[in-house]
Protein backbone atom coordinates (compact mmCIF):
# COMPACT_ATOMS: atom_id res chain seq x y z
CA UNK A 1 0.00 0.00 0.00
CA UNK A 2 0.75 3.68 -0.93
CA UNK A 3 2.25 5.56 2.52
CA UNK A 4 0.88 9.07 2.80
CA UNK A 5 1.35 10.33 6.23
CA UNK A 6 1.96 13.88 5.53
CA UNK A 7 -1.78 13.86 4.15
CA UNK A 8 -3.17 11.53 6.16
CA UNK A 9 -6.36 12.52 8.92
CA UNK A 10 -6.65 9.52 10.56
CA UNK A 11 -5.34 7.83 13.49
CA UNK A 12 -3.02 5.00 11.74
CA UNK A 13 -1.75 7.47 8.95
CA UNK A 14 -2.12 4.63 6.19
CA UNK A 15 -4.74 6.81 4.34
CA UNK A 16 -5.72 3.90 1.88
CA UNK A 17 -7.59 1.69 3.97
CA UNK A 18 -7.91 3.18 7.28
CA UNK A 19 -7.83 0.06 9.14
CA UNK A 20 -6.32 1.10 12.46
CA UNK A 21 -4.86 -1.44 14.89
CA UNK A 22 -5.92 -1.18 18.48
CA UNK A 23 -4.80 -3.77 21.38
CA UNK A 24 -7.34 -6.37 22.52
CA UNK A 25 -10.73 -5.50 22.87
CA UNK A 26 -11.55 -4.07 26.59
CA UNK A 27 -15.02 -3.55 27.81
CA UNK A 28 -15.10 0.17 28.50
CA UNK A 29 -13.06 1.44 24.96
CA UNK A 30 -14.90 2.92 22.53
CA UNK A 31 -15.03 1.74 18.96
CA UNK A 32 -15.37 3.39 16.10
CA UNK A 33 -15.68 2.52 12.01
CA UNK A 34 -12.44 0.65 11.04
CA UNK A 35 -11.00 0.16 14.39
CA UNK A 36 -9.37 -3.15 14.58
CA UNK A 37 -8.75 -5.67 17.68
CA UNK A 38 -7.21 -8.88 18.81
CA UNK A 39 -10.03 -11.32 20.46
CA UNK A 40 -9.43 -14.81 21.72
CA UNK A 41 -7.11 -15.43 18.90
CA UNK A 42 -8.57 -14.06 16.16
CA UNK A 43 -9.12 -10.04 14.48
CA UNK A 44 -12.21 -8.46 14.16
CA UNK A 45 -12.75 -4.73 12.31
CA UNK A 46 -15.33 -2.78 13.58
CA UNK A 47 -18.17 -2.06 11.45
CA UNK A 48 -20.31 0.11 13.79
CA UNK A 49 -19.64 2.85 16.95
CA UNK A 50 -19.70 0.47 19.54
CA UNK A 51 -18.88 0.00 23.54
CA UNK A 52 -19.13 -3.15 26.05
CA UNK A 53 -19.80 -5.68 22.85
CA UNK A 54 -16.99 -8.25 22.55
CA UNK A 55 -16.71 -9.79 19.10
CA UNK A 56 -18.12 -11.81 16.86
CA UNK A 57 -21.64 -9.56 17.21
CA UNK A 58 -23.19 -7.45 14.19
CA UNK A 59 -21.18 -4.41 15.17
CA UNK A 60 -17.53 -6.43 14.26
CA UNK A 61 -16.47 -8.18 10.85
CA UNK A 62 -13.91 -10.91 11.22
CA UNK A 63 -11.01 -10.78 9.16
CA UNK A 64 -8.64 -13.03 10.41
CA UNK A 65 -10.07 -16.16 12.11
CA UNK A 66 -8.15 -18.38 14.46
CA UNK A 67 -7.29 -21.95 13.67
CA UNK A 68 -6.92 -24.67 15.66
CA UNK A 69 -4.45 -27.44 15.89
CA UNK A 70 -5.71 -30.86 14.85
CA UNK A 71 -3.61 -33.81 16.04
CA UNK A 72 -0.25 -34.74 13.96
CA UNK A 73 -0.96 -37.73 11.29
CA UNK A 74 1.33 -40.29 10.54
CA UNK A 75 3.88 -39.82 7.99
CA UNK A 76 2.83 -40.39 4.59
CA UNK A 77 4.92 -41.13 1.59
CA UNK A 78 5.88 -38.88 -1.12
CA UNK A 79 3.32 -38.63 -3.80
CA UNK A 80 3.88 -37.81 -7.44
CA UNK A 81 4.36 -33.90 -8.51
CA UNK A 82 0.57 -32.41 -8.86
CA UNK A 83 0.15 -29.44 -11.78
CA UNK A 84 0.25 -26.17 -10.84
CA UNK A 85 -2.70 -24.41 -9.37
CA UNK A 86 -4.07 -21.14 -10.38
CA UNK A 87 -2.53 -17.95 -9.18
CA UNK A 88 -3.99 -15.71 -6.26
CA UNK A 89 -4.03 -12.06 -6.17
CA UNK A 90 -2.43 -10.49 -3.34
CA UNK A 91 -2.31 -7.25 -4.55
CA UNK A 92 -4.30 -4.30 -2.74
CA UNK A 93 -5.88 -2.30 -5.77
CA UNK A 94 -6.25 1.79 -4.94
CA UNK A 95 -8.11 4.38 -6.46
CA UNK A 96 -8.56 8.09 -5.10
CA UNK A 97 -10.73 10.53 -6.06
CA UNK A 98 -10.25 14.68 -6.59
CA UNK A 99 -13.10 16.26 -8.16
CA UNK A 100 -15.94 18.32 -6.63
CA UNK A 101 -18.94 16.73 -6.91
CA UNK A 102 -22.49 17.66 -6.09
CA UNK A 103 -24.56 14.85 -5.54
CA UNK A 104 -28.35 16.16 -5.62
CA UNK A 105 -31.89 14.56 -5.15
CA UNK A 106 -31.12 12.62 -8.26
CA UNK A 107 -27.38 11.30 -7.43
CA UNK A 108 -24.08 11.69 -9.05
CA UNK A 109 -21.12 9.18 -9.40
CA UNK A 110 -17.85 10.54 -7.38
CA UNK A 111 -15.11 7.42 -7.71
CA UNK A 112 -14.81 4.58 -9.13
CA UNK A 113 -12.29 1.14 -8.53
CA UNK A 114 -11.55 -1.77 -11.09
CA UNK A 115 -11.39 -5.07 -10.18
CA UNK A 116 -10.04 -8.53 -10.97
CA UNK A 117 -11.92 -11.51 -10.78
CA UNK A 118 -12.46 -12.75 -6.72
CA UNK A 119 -13.83 -11.90 -3.46
CA UNK A 120 -12.55 -8.37 -1.52
CA UNK A 121 -12.80 -6.39 1.28
CA UNK A 122 -13.26 -2.83 0.27
CA UNK A 123 -12.36 0.55 2.57
CA UNK A 124 -12.73 3.99 1.42
CA UNK A 125 -13.29 7.33 2.75
CA UNK A 126 -15.46 10.10 1.95
CA UNK A 127 -15.37 13.84 2.49
CA UNK A 128 -19.06 15.29 2.91
CA UNK A 129 -19.97 18.94 2.26
CA UNK A 130 -23.16 20.56 3.17
CA UNK A 131 -23.35 23.87 1.08
CA UNK A 132 -26.91 24.35 2.58
CA UNK A 133 -28.30 26.33 5.15
CA UNK A 134 -30.50 23.57 6.64
CA UNK A 135 -29.21 19.58 8.21
CA UNK A 136 -29.60 17.49 5.09
CA UNK A 137 -29.71 13.65 4.52
CA UNK A 138 -26.93 11.96 2.12
CA UNK A 139 -26.53 8.69 0.93
CA UNK A 140 -23.94 6.69 -0.69
CA UNK A 141 -25.08 3.65 -3.35
CA UNK A 142 -22.05 1.23 -4.65
CA UNK A 143 -22.37 -0.87 -7.85
CA UNK A 144 -20.85 -3.04 -9.90
CA UNK A 145 -20.65 -4.55 -13.61
CA UNK A 146 -20.01 -7.77 -15.05
CA UNK A 147 -22.79 -9.26 -12.53
CA UNK A 148 -20.68 -8.60 -9.67
CA UNK A 149 -22.56 -8.62 -6.12
CA UNK A 150 -21.59 -6.28 -3.83
CA UNK A 151 -22.65 -4.79 -0.20
CA UNK A 152 -21.77 -1.83 1.47
CA UNK A 153 -24.24 1.17 1.15
CA UNK A 154 -24.39 3.69 3.46
CA UNK A 155 -26.63 7.30 4.77
CA UNK A 156 -26.63 9.77 7.38
CA UNK A 157 -27.39 13.33 8.16
CA UNK A 158 -25.10 16.28 8.10
CA UNK A 159 -25.98 19.55 9.97
CA UNK A 160 -26.27 22.79 8.49
CA UNK A 161 -23.80 26.25 7.62
CA UNK A 162 -22.04 27.51 9.67
CA UNK A 163 -22.20 24.31 11.97
CA UNK A 164 -21.06 21.61 9.37
CA UNK A 165 -17.98 21.76 7.55
CA UNK A 166 -16.35 18.75 6.59
CA UNK A 167 -17.73 15.10 7.49
CA UNK A 168 -15.48 11.95 7.01
CA UNK A 169 -17.29 9.07 6.11
CA UNK A 170 -15.90 5.62 6.47
CA UNK A 171 -17.31 2.91 4.25
CA UNK A 172 -16.72 -0.85 4.64
CA UNK A 173 -18.51 -2.79 1.94
CA UNK A 174 -17.53 -6.35 0.57
CA UNK A 175 -17.85 -7.34 -3.53
CA UNK A 176 -17.16 -10.86 -5.15
CA UNK A 177 -16.40 -10.00 -8.98
CA UNK A 178 -16.95 -13.45 -11.14
CA UNK A 179 -14.69 -11.91 -13.92
CA UNK A 180 -11.52 -9.47 -14.66
CA UNK A 181 -12.48 -5.85 -15.23
CA UNK A 182 -15.09 -5.52 -12.71
CA UNK A 183 -15.74 -1.42 -11.94
CA UNK A 184 -17.16 -0.39 -8.71
CA UNK A 185 -18.74 2.91 -8.79
CA UNK A 186 -19.47 5.20 -5.89
CA UNK A 187 -22.47 7.08 -6.36
CA UNK A 188 -24.22 9.68 -4.22
CA UNK A 189 -27.52 11.54 -3.17
CA UNK A 190 -28.36 14.22 -1.49
CA UNK A 191 -29.56 18.20 -1.55
CA UNK A 192 -26.56 20.58 -1.26
CA UNK A 193 -24.38 17.57 -0.55
CA UNK A 194 -20.77 17.47 -1.90
CA UNK A 195 -17.60 15.11 -2.25
CA UNK A 196 -15.20 18.00 -0.31
CA UNK A 197 -11.09 17.95 -1.02
CA UNK A 198 -8.98 17.24 2.11
CA UNK A 199 -5.13 18.73 2.53
CA UNK A 200 -3.80 16.36 0.23
CA UNK A 201 -6.93 17.42 -2.57
CA UNK A 202 -8.59 13.84 -2.32
CA UNK A 203 -11.97 13.38 -1.99
CA UNK A 204 -12.16 9.83 -1.45
CA UNK A 205 -9.73 6.79 -0.65
CA UNK A 206 -10.49 3.42 -1.97
CA UNK A 207 -8.68 0.08 -1.00
CA UNK A 208 -9.59 -3.29 -2.05
CA UNK A 209 -7.85 -5.97 -0.81
CA UNK A 210 -8.58 -10.02 -1.91
CA UNK A 211 -9.54 -11.31 1.78
CA UNK A 212 -12.43 -12.99 2.39
CA UNK A 213 -14.45 -11.43 4.82
CA UNK A 214 -17.08 -13.06 7.32
CA UNK A 215 -19.71 -11.07 9.36
CA UNK A 216 -20.38 -12.38 12.74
Amino acid sequence: MEHCKENCTCECHRCDCCIRFREGWNAGSIYRPCDAVPYNGSSYAAIHWNQNDPPPSPNWALIASKGDTGPAGPQGEVGPRGPAGPSTSSETFVSYATAIVNFGNDGADFAQIKLPAGSYVIWATVQLRNTDNDPQSWGIELSATNGASIQGNVSGRIAALPESSIQVVPILATCESPTSGTTVTFRGFGFNISVYPNNGGRTCSIAAMPSPIVYA
